[in-house]
Formats: structure tokens, sequence, C-alpha cells
């Protein structure tokens, strides 16, 4: 996009981001980090779903993670 090569981005995340991201490590599911957001923070089922969501949502649309979707568990 005519950046430099040395050119970087950050960004900045709250608590709840920043354990979402660092729970993306390509072994641990959507559903274990809900319920950690869950146990973590002393909120709802319903509200850990959405937070999680869109945080994910937020950081795939970033390109600093990705999701992989196992249709062998559907």
């Amino acid at each position: 996009m005519g950046a430099p090569p040395y050119s970087q981005r950050s960004f900045v995340l709250d608590k709840m981001g920043r354990h979402v991201y660092e729970q993306c490590d390509g072994e641990t599911r959507v559903g274990q980090i809900i319920e950690a957001i869950q146990e973590e923070y002393q909120v709802s089922q319903a509200e850990a779903e959405l937070s999680t969501a869109n945080y994910l949502k937020t950081l795939m649309g970033k390109g600093l993670v990705a999701m992989e979707i196992d249709r062998e568990k559907r």
C-alpha cells in the first residue's frame, strides 16, 4: 500500500480483548475461550459469547488472527 517495509502497526486491546487474543494459539477452541471469559470476568454465558465473538471479529478484520472451522465436529 505504499508504506515502507519497515513500518509497523500497533493495536491496543483492553484486558478482556488481550485475554481473547492470547488464547488464539491454534489449539484453544472458541468454546474454551468463552468459558474462560465467563469464569474470569464473572459474566453470563450470553455476555461472554457476545464479547468473545466481537473481539474475534475485530481481530480477524485486522488480520491478527484467523479461524479454522472443524467441519467434522459439526
